[in-house]
Formats: C-alpha cells, structure tokens, sequence
C-alpha cells in the first residue's frame, strides 16, 4: 500500500478516534457491501436506497455474507439523494453506469463544500462525468474486482475476489492523499482495499475483464470458467480483448500490460481463474428485464474506436446482442454461437484450442 495514511492521523475527539462519514448512493451488491461493513467497523454511513428497499433497510439493517464473512450493520437509509441534509466527508456512487449523470446532478444540490466522491461503478467515463457535475469536489475512482450479489432487499454476498479494491485519482496527483484515506478507511471496514496514483490503467484492466465475460456470459448463461473453456467464447473474448487494446492505444490510455497477450495470460491465470464459478450481473439484468451496462463496456470500445478509426466488430456484435435482449427479443444459445462463429469466421480468427 502506497504511503498509506493512517486514519488516527485524521482526526480525535477527547482521545477517541472519529472515523469518517459516508454516503454511498445505490444499495445493489457492491453498495450493500460497503454499506454494512463500514457501518459495522465505526463509520457513519448514509445509505441511499430504492424505495422497496427501505423497509427492510430500516427494520433489520444491512446484511454481508459469503467471501469477507458474516456482518451486521445499521445504516441511516434514505430513498433520494435529495435527502442527504448532513454533508459527509466521502460520498460513494455505487450505482449503474447509465445513472452516473443523474447521481452527479443530484450530488451537486446536496454537497455544498469540497468533499472526497469515489466512484465504484464499472465501465469507462463515471469519474469524467462526476469530476464534470462537481468540480468543487476531490473525484476518485475505484477498480472492484470482487463481485457481490444482492440476495435481499437488505443482504449481499461477497461470491468472488480477484484482487484488493483499488482507489486512485484521475489526473490529480494531488488528490492522492485522499485516495490514501479513503482506501485506509476501507481497510478498517475490513474491505480489501489499496491506493494508486492513478486510476487510468486500474479502469481500463476492469474494462478489459468486464468487457470479454460479461456479455458473453449474459447472453449464453455461462460461468467465467466455463467462458474460458469453451472453444468459441474464448476465441470471442481474445478478439475482444484485442480490439480493446487497439482501441486504447489508438487514443493513449495508460495501460498495465505491453500488449494484448501479455494482458490475456495474466486474465485466463490470475483473474478468471479464481473467479471461475461467477455469473455476469449483467445475466441478472436480463432477467430481471434491466437495462444493462454494455454502453459503459463493450459500447464504449466501440464508440472511442469510430473515433480513432479503430474497427471493433466483435465489440460492436456483442454490444447489439445485448441490445436486442434488453430489447425483449429473444435469442437463444445455439442462435448467438452461430453468429458469433459466423463473424470469427470472417475475421479468421477461430481457432481450436
């Protein structure tokens, strides 16, 4: 952990340590988590629900189970943003990637004096749109490469963990202490976390994980394993990892890996590998008849290569797949194979393992 700050360095109260406030905007998995074990270590939390949610909320509290243990936490709940009267000093938008903008507008009635907002959302361009929408504020971002699933209106299990939480600025190297105490904060809640510099390279290594299991795994109600040990959706998601290397070096995102194989050997042994058993939330939305988060991922490679005259077909079929499902029609798996092994064909880039 980078120079990491000790929360006793932050504040006392007659000897007593005073951790810091939080609001956390989304109560799905990942906020759930949060929410519960800051709450359950000392922190003040808000909480910021969906109405549904709320009774139970207030009633029993916030549950976490599953990877990080068993905990119990007692948030102050509410079910609009507009609610938040007290100021805190972290805000946390834990929400999909399509709300971003409405979170940031509704954030910037509410916190009237500089504090530290992190974002824990999935997909390129939430921390340029909340830095956008509140420039009085210290905007960070977060890479979670755990996954949580809400199993109740008020629970979520921790299923997987690939690696710590990552918590860093975007651009702002004076930011960083705050990157620092928000991670150190975390720490305490005994949420695995550590700080960076830089978010950059963090979001676009998230980027390339969500973007080659999620909608693969969401259309044909795979595992992560199982994605990777099948013959056609592996060479999917190497075409698709390929593109998005081409595509953020085409406009010079600052990546961890030198190239796209570099990057893929360590995806297939040290991120799937562990997280093999894992569903897409995506496979959730569907369900569920949710709009997804493949303009975040898949579409957003997509939209950033037309700009850079990068062609991403295997983005582009993959972001439309999902489309015409949020859409209601339906596809079934030998349907989607047949296409996706149509395009590969094309490309020339189906190979048996």
């Amino acid at each position: 952990m980078r120079n990491m700050r000790s929360l006793n360095e932050h504040k006392f109260d007659e000897g007593v340590e005073t951790l810091p406030s939080w609001a956390i905007v989304g109560a799905g998995g990942i906020g759930l988590t949060f929410a519960t074990m800051l709450c359950e270590s000392g922190h003040k939390v808000y909480l910021v629900c969906r109405p549904w949610q709320k009774e139970a909320l207030e009633n029993e509290g916030a549950f976490v189970t599953g990877l990080f243990g068993e905990h119990h936490g007692n948030p102050i709940v509410v079910d609009d943003v507009g609610e938040l009267n007290e100021e805190v000093e972290i805000y946390a938008v834990a929400t999909k990637a399509y709300d971003t903008a409405n979170v940031g507008l509704a954030l910037a009635n509410v916190i009237r004096r500089s504090a530290i907002v992190v974002s824990l959302q999935n997909g390129l361009g939430n921390v340029e749109t909340l830095m956008k929408l509140l420039p009085h504020c210290r905007v960070l971002g977060a890479r979670i490469i755990f996954g949580a699933e809400r199993l109740k209106a008020n629970k979520a299990k921790v299923t997987v963990c690939a690696d710590d939480v990552v918590i860093a600025p975007l651009g702002r190297r004076e930011w960083i202490d705050d990157a620092e105490f928000v991670a150190a904060s975390c720490v305490r809640a005994g949420i695995p976390c550590r700080s960076d510099s830089d978010i950059a390279p963090w979001l676009w290594d998230k980027v390339l994980y969500n973007a080659a299991l999620n909608p693969l795994g969401a259309l044909l109600n795979m595992t992560y394993g199982e994605l990777a040990e099948d013959e056609l959706t592996r060479s999917v998601m190497d075409v698709i990892i390929d593109e998005a290397f081409a595509v953020a070096n085409s406009c010079g995102a600052p990546l961890r890996w030198r190239n796209a194989d570099e990057y893929k050997k360590h995806f297939y042994e040290k991120l799937v590998l562990p997280t093999s058993a894992h569903r897409a939330s995506m496979l959730q939305d569907l369900q569920a008849g949710k709009r997804t988060e493949v303009d975040a991922l898949n579409g957003a490679i997509a939209e950033l290569g037309k700009q850079h005259g990068i062609k991403t077909p295997l983005n582009d079929a993959v972001t439309s797949l999902i489309k015409r499902r949020e859409r209601g029609e339906v596809l079934d798996a030998q349907q989607i194979r047949s296409e996706l092994k149509s395009m590969l064909g094309r490309l020339g880039s189906f190979r048996k393992m």
